[in-house]
């Protein structure tokens, strides 16, 4: 079939495939290839188990300890178990293809994904598949509510001029429900603890907020004040994107470190113990108590105090050195006969010499303290 510059589009026919020939101004051609095939009911869109859902609905289908959903609670403990210490965790993104096999099997159960090493070695992939979830919940965390409670804690810290308090920022989330509360407060901790390594991995508590700004918080917040002028949505979205950084910023600064046990609240003053008056002892005489002992030694205590192997002193044991030995003030030592330099001479000269035991340690011992008894009433 033919036709002049004017004519419309030449199609041949006869089979299911048509070919088209469209000729062009003010020259050339195009050629297209038309397959007829029957229409087909496209497949129906399997339903979402886990990724969009609502988080309690989530949360009571699945069951899980703790009321955080399993995809939160596994990819922060895999985290926090390999990912700590890699540089620019949150901000890298993992393979497109990974995730979309991981997203799978949450879908299908999430109690049977395994995320170990060995299965993602990426750690990038797992931490994109939390933020995918994060940000695709119909309702995210930080909720209005919560958005202007923190607002307002913001606005009263430089008034007061003193850090907020760990539980005081604590206590912020108490106008959620138990189920956001409880997922928020564990996604916080795990967050504080990444920004904890930040010599390692680069993510300050500001990166991390411009990393999680946007996913924790709604796209659009309604503004802490009315603007006069406007220069149109683009602007609008610039302030709330700022607005977003400082608040999880906020919070991330004051929440505490969970590696850290929690703080003792203060003691009332009426349990407090009474601060007790010193003691006196009536020491007007100058008498002392001495324990009699006989002249064929010291008694042996009831347990040994000085046990062990002394054999292998020799004759360096004590700092003072034989002068010591030899001095007045022992050879006037009661409770036994006065021994001289010469006896202690043989006592030291081998290391493993028989004669040396535990008793003349003892003798030593109780004779210093009582010449120091001795010296403590002189003094009083």
């Amino acid at each position: 079939m033919g036709g002049g510059p004017g004519s419309g589009p030449l199609v041949s026919s006869g089979c299911q495939a048509q070919q088209l020939a469209v000729r062009l101004e003010p020259q050339g051609l195009l050629y297209a290839k038309l397959t007829l095939s029957e229409l087909q009911e496209a497949p129906a869109t399997a339903e979402s188990r886990v990724f969009g859902l609502p988080l309690p609905l989530l949360v009571e289908r699945e069951q899980p300890p703790g009321q955080v959903p399993l995809i939160i609670q596994k990819c922060v403990g895999q985290i926090e178990r390999r990912g700590l210490r890699v540089v620019g965790l949150y901000r890298l993104c993992g393979s497109a293809a990974v995730k979309k096999e991981l997203r799978d099997a949450f879908e299908r159960d999430s109690a049977a994904v395994c995320l170990s090493e060995d299965l993602y070695p990426d750690i990038n992939v797992i931490t994109g598949i939390l933020k995918d979830y994060l940000r695709e919940l119909p309702t995210p965390l930080i909720t209005q509510p919560l958005y202007q409670v923190v607002l307002e804690a913001m606005a009263q810290a430089p008034r007061s001029r003193a850090p907020p308090s760990p539980e005081g920022t604590r206590g912020l989330l108490s106008c959620l429900p138990d189920v956001e509360r409880a997922t928020l407060t564990l996604l916080l901790d795990h967050l504080r603890l990444v920004s904890s390594f930040h010599a390692h991995n680069r993510m300050t508590p500001q990166n991390l907020a411009v990393c999680f700004g946007p996913v924790l918080l709604p796209a659009r917040q309604a503004p802490a004040r009315p603007r006069v002028r406007s220069s149109g949505p683009g602007l609008a979205s610039a302030v709330d994107f700022k607005r977003h950084i400082e608040v999880l910023h906020y919070l991330l600064q004051s929440w505490p470190d969970p590696r850290l046990p929690p703080e003792a609240p203060d003691v009332a003053p009426y349990l407090r113990p009474k601060r007790q008056p010193p003691l006196h002892l009536p020491l007007a005489s100058p008498e002392v108590v001495t324990r009699p002992r006989g002249r064929g030694g010291p008694e042996s205590p009831p347990s040994n105090r000085y046990a062990g192997d002394w054999s292998v002193c020799g004759r360096d044991f004590l700092s003072c050195g034989r002068d010591f030995l030899s001095g007045s003030d022992y050879d006037h030592v009661t409770g036994g006969e006065p021994r001289g330099a010469a006896d202690f001479e043989d006592v030291f000269d081998a290391p493993f010499n028989p004669h040396l035991n535990l008793k003349d340690f003892d003798a030593l011992i109780l004779d210093l303290e009582r010449e120091l008894s001795k010296q403590i009433n002189v003094c009083l």
